[in-house]
């Protein structure tokens, strides 16, 4: 139990935890959190320590397809998909990747 609540008052997994609540009717722990979009909400103790609680819902914790795709992928796509280029070009600025027609790109975004 004392190793649950010393994440109390920590962000873990970029939830901010804000108390422990008491055991519901399952027996489980809950911690009352606070999401990066500042919605709180209540998530599993080890859900949450073990990161399969990442957000209240808002999506704040995933990644676009373009972020999980690896580096040559993501570059083909870039030069075969023009309506999806911001996106890309984000996650390519993410990741520090340059091509010669993004060079001024972090300026853009």
């Amino acid at each position: 139990m004392a190793a649950i609540e010393s994440y109390v008052g920590q962000t873990v997994n970029g939830l901010k935890v804000l108390k422990l609540l008491p055991r519901n009717a399952s027996g489980d722990f809950k911690y009352w959190l606070r999401c990066p979009c500042k919605e709180e909400f209540s998530g599993g103790v080890y859900n949450v320590i073990n990161g399969n609680t990442k957000s209240c819902g808002c999506g704040a914790g995933r990644k676009s397809r373009y972020e999980r795709m690896p580096d040559d992928k993501l570059i083909a796509a870039y030069t075969e998909n023009e309506s999806e280029r911001v996106k890309i070009t984000a996650a390519l600025v993410a990741r520090r990747l340059q091509l010669p027609e993004l060079k001024n790109a972090e300026r853009i975004l």
